[in-house]
């Protein structure tokens, strides 16, 4: 029976514990590494549950995990920007929680002992009528050159409708500002549940989310508690609706705020993790497994510059565990980063005279990248040739950098390793790890390649969240190719969901007009109700020419 339970993190979670009848001992630790096991040891504390809560920003990593006797419990809450260091942490607890329900299975098939949907949660507070608020409609967040989506739907709404944005807002006073508007736009990242989504629900407002696939739909249904929307065309006809219906607009926010009471409260959230607890215990990796994924996790944290430790005892650490190819590869790439280029060299050569890891993609991979950064051209393509001979890759002969990358990128797709979700790759410093970022170093080595290109947007038309990426890829290809109405129409689909409605509307018009030329309109027309289900945009597109063709004969 669980009595004693240590919180890393999250002193509300750690509050709400204690108020259900448990000993509890939070830890508020500084981004780092820490021996938890040596913590709980000074404090005399020896828990039945441990529940670590991911800190955003700087990262807090625990050491010791695999000497604790208890249940170990990780809750995820960016798992779609993290998980490509969350896949080898997350092994050192008997399951991880995340609050994005579609990662469950992803999670899994990546390697953590078992892995639960375990949203984030809202507040409860009094309802404040809307007839007592201030604002049709409110954003808070900052707008930066980083969320450039973000600063269109913000304007957009703004010019159309009015929207009051508030940036900077005290976490003290956020739910209070939310209560001043009564409709609340929300946006995120890469297609994710976000807090925005429980804030504005709980002080009452109408949330019209964007489309993020089913878990939205499973925490409130779409059409009685919240607005959800695709693109900027339907964002623009629900603001619209709601306006004009405020009665029917208040009822819906009132289901999501009682909804919040219901079911999303942080007391609700706890019950889960007890209930999950209950069954979790003894997954989680042990022995050699756990010390081999605690220095894959510091190793793939200190590459990306998400922690700050001894780059002599990180690879002291990956060389006592090189017999292991993947922790071979990390040190590779560190010694690389680093610039440690003639200890990569020497470890490169003894590689490939050795023939060893012959079939491991993740050295061969990591020597190819390695070698083309310190300048060793032959030993470059002789990683490559390995992969070929001993692991299947389509043969190809690079002639040259471009060449390289544009071959490991095809041989990561055939691997499923597309992109590392969440994490910007640095052209420059960085060695490409998937397919996208071998794609975009393709890019940097043959400019206006447009074979680079088409990849490119092959590799990003299956991923989520990546439409900004995409404008400025399909607009390049859109340029070369200004005959092809495909490639116009996926690009003015993009834009309209990128929030660029003018720049949508006319890329599809450029489109269809160019597709009525070639005697291929019905072909455009079924292209886009594939992509159109409500035939939204089919809809604008006729009224647009119907107005031009009035036009024209006056």
């Amino acid at each position: 029976m669980m009595r004693r339970i240590c919180v890393v993190n999250m002193g509300d979670l750690a509050r709400e514990f204690e108020t259900m009848g448990f000993e509890v001992l939070n830890l508020a630790l500084e981004p780092g590494v820490h021996d938890v096991s040596a913590i709980l040891d000074e404090r005399g504390f020896v828990p039945d549950l441990l529940v670590e809560v991911e800190s955003l920003g700087p990262r807090t990593i625990l050491a010791g995990l695999e000497n604790l006797h208890c249940v170990r419990l990780f809750w995820s809450i960016d798992t779609h920007l993290n998980s490509w260091w969350q896949r080898h942490y997350g092994r050192l607890f008997d399951a991880v929680l995340t609050t994005q329900g579609h990662w469950v299975r992803r999670l899994e098939e990546m390697g953590v002992p078992a892995a639960h949907w375990l949203p984030w949660f809202g507040t409860e507070r009094p309802f404040v009528p809307w007839d007592e608020r201030e604002h049709d409609m409110g954003f808070i967040g900052r707008l930066t050159g980083f969320r450039p989506l973000r600063k269109r739907l913000v304007d957009f709404l703004s010019e159309r409708y009015g929207l009051a944005h508030f940036d900077n807002v005290p976490f003290a006073r956020l739910l209070e500002t939310y209560e001043r508007f009564r409709i609340v736009p929300n946006e995120s990242i890469l297609s994710e549940v976000n807090f925005r989504l429980f804030e504005g629900a709980s002080a009452g407002c109408l949330v019209v989310n964007q489309q993020v696939g089913c878990d939205v739909g499973q925490l409130f249904v779409p059409g009685r508690e919240i607005l959800v929307y695709s693109d900027i065309l339907e964002l623009d006809e629900l603001v619209r609706r709601t306006l004009a219906r405020r009665d029917e607009a208040q009822a819906m926010a009132r289901a999501a705020w009682e909804r919040v009471r219901r079911e999303h409260l942080l007391s609700h959230r706890a019950a889960s993790i007890l209930s999950i607890a209950s069954e979790a215990a003894g997954r989680a990796a042990s022995g050699a497994e756990a010390r081999t994924a605690f220095v894959r996790t510091l190793a793939i944290l200190r590459e990306a510059e998400f922690i700050i430790c001894n780059d002599a005892k990180l690879l002291a650490m990956l060389d006592a565990l090189s017999a292991d190819p993947e922790l071979l590869a990390r040190a590779l790439r560190l010694r690389t980063i680093i610039d440690r280029r003639d200890e990569v060299r020497s470890a490169c050569v003894g590689i490939l005279d050795a023939a060893a890891h012959r079939e491991s993609f993740d050295v061969n991979f990591a020597g190819s990248m390695c070698m083309l950064a310190c300048g060793e051209w032959d030993m470059a393509k002789s990683f490559w040739y390995r992969q070929v001979d001993a692991c299947g890759a389509k043969w190809c002969k690079p002639e040259s950098p471009r060449d390289l990358h544009l071959a490991w990128s095809r041989e990561c797709v055939r691997r499923g390793a597309l992109y590392r979700p969440g994490l910007r790759y640095d052209v420059v410093e960085g060695l490409p790890e998937a397919a996208l970022e071998s794609l975009i170093a393709a890019d940097s080595a043959a400019p206006g390649d447009m074979e680079v290109k088409s990849r490119m947007e092959t590799v990003l038309s299956r991923l989520e969240g990546v439409d900004e990426l995409r404008l400025g890829v399909l607009s390049e290809l859109s340029l070369h190719a200004p005959d092809n109405w495909r490639i116009g129409l996926e690009l003015g689909l993009v834009n309209l969901r990128a929030m660029r409605l003018e720049a949508g509307l006319e890329e599809l018009r450029l489109a269809l007009d160019i597709a009525v030329g070639q005697g291929k309109e019905t072909m455009f027309m079924r292209a886009l109700a594939a992509r159109d289900i409500s035939g939204r945009t089919a809809r604008f597109l006729k009224l647009g020419r119907l107005m031009s063709g009035a036009s024209a004969s006056l």
